[in-house]
């Protein structure tokens, strides 16, 4: 990997001079100002800043600069290099951590300087690393955060909807209670003016056949005759409560059918929809056996009237 260094010095000779001994094994962009030299860290992927420093102008000094490059890019490997005395600000520099090493300029051998300055694209690396891991972790922990948060939020929605569905079919199973309970009525009611109606025919029989004096055949006709008139009425009314009933019922079923299908969204959606899945069919089948009962007292309905005629 082909590195970026960092040349910071306000002489052009000592630049030219580094550039010369450096460029073989890495890039190198120069600066004579620290102002430059911060705009460069921003532009490259700077991998160690290598910075004289008595820097004359009228910026800061090499130290100054260091400590904003360390402030601002923290994986740039710091590099102060002089050609005269430090003292105690090398100290001060390299234990406030502002200065990761610290050379004089070379003159004759410069192996020193570029064994230095490739350990430090060593130890870049594996900042850069230790980074990018740390940012990694640090992303996966932030959506294991936000995927457990949106899954408490699910999982609260489909509990009240569970809820809601739960209440809808409480509602539902008291209106097939009373359903049930007009179904069997209508049921009752309709085999019994079935049976009166047979028992009606069946006297009309008797006297249309009959040949006893004294029987008043034309009387006894028109009784049967009132008689059914009333049983057929109220078999109508009979037949108006049923179909009212049925259209109770198809209702019901379009709502449980809504109800199933939310219920369906969340996972484990709760008993009562099958047990009042089971109640509306048993209610089907109770509304077949009324239709049937109606239908044999309407033949039975039919059958008086042809032997009235």
């Amino acid at each position: 990997m082909c590195h970026t260094i960092l040349v910071v010095d306000d002489r052009i000779e000592d630049i030219e001079l580094v550039v010369s001994m450096l460029s073989r094994e890495w890039t190198i962009v120069t600066a004579t100002s620290s102002t430059s030299a911060m705009d460069l860290c921003a532009l490259h992927d700077v991998a160690v800043a290598l910075v004289d420093l008595r820097m004359t102008l009228s910026d800061t000094e090499g130290l100054v600069l260091l400590k904003q490059i360390r402030i601002r890019h923290p994986n740039v490997m710091r590099i102060l290099f002089s050609g005269g005395s430090v003292g105690p600000i090398l100290l001060h520099a390299l234990n406030s951590g502002d200065v990761w090493r610290f050379i004089e300029k070379p003159t004759v051998n410069w192996e020193p300087l570029r064994a230095l300055v490739r350990e430090a694209c060593q130890r870049h690396e594996r900042l850069d690393l230790s980074h990018a891991i740390e940012r990694v972790r640090r992303e996966g922990q932030e959506r294991g955060e936000t995927l457990a948060a949106d899954l408490r939020a699910h999982q609260e929605a489909d509990t009240a909807t569970l809820r809601e569905v739960g209440a809808k079919f409480d509602e539902v199973r008291v209106e097939l209670k009373a359903l049930s309970g007009n179904l069997k009525l209508t049921q009752h009611e309709t085999r019994r003016h079935g049976a009166a109606l047979a028992e009606v025919a069946a006297e009309v029989d008797e006297v249309r056949e009959s040949t006893s004096p004294g029987i008043d055949v034309a009387a006894a006709m028109r009784a049967h005759a009132e008689s059914l008139g009333e049983h057929a009425e109220q078999l109508g009314t009979v037949m108006g409560a049923q179909a009212r009933t049925d259209a109770a019922v198809q209702t019901i079923v379009a709502r449980v059918d809504a109800l199933q299908g939310r219920a369906a969204r969340v996972s484990d959606p709760p008993p009562t929809i099958a047990s009042t899945e089971a109640k509306v069919d048993r209610m089907k089948a109770a509304m077949a056996i009324g239709g049937a009962a109606i239908g044999a007292g309407e033949i039975a309905a039919e059958i008086v009237k042809h032997l009235l005629k």
